[in-house]
């Protein structure tokens, strides 16, 4: 199950999104978004680092130009997953040192 919300989101649309189910279903939710995310400069995956799926098919999201940049606030020792399913990532303990990851890596990368 996935969803696609026009930004910006109100919050109170943000505080009734509910999750269901035992896996997160990121490469289904991909693929099934693969021409607005293809277009895209970037696809950020937002993700509590908990990732119960199987890792994402690299080749086949690459195939689609999906590269995408997961994301995660909190403790770098529960992150251990992110590298299975991201080639890249960023995790920091706070929102604001993500924040500042996110602006030094897009503008040391032009992108």
């Amino acid at each position: 199950m996935w969803q696609r919300l026009a930004f910006p989101v109100p919050v109170d649309v943000i505080e009734r999104l509910q999750a269901f189910g035992d896996a997160e279903g990121l490469q289904q939710a991909l693929l099934a978004n693969a021409m607005p995310f293809g277009e895209a400069d970037q696809v950020l995956v937002y993700t509590d680092a908990d990732i119960c799926d199987t890792p994402l098919d690299r080749g086949e999201l690459a195939r689609r130009r999906i590269l995408p940049i997961g994301l995660y606030v909190g403790d770098a020792e529960q992150a251990t997953e992110m590298p299975r399913h991201f080639a890249e990532y960023l995790v920091r303990p706070n929102i604001e040192a993500l924040a500042e990851a996110m602006v030094a890596r897009f503008k040391v990368r032009g992108r």
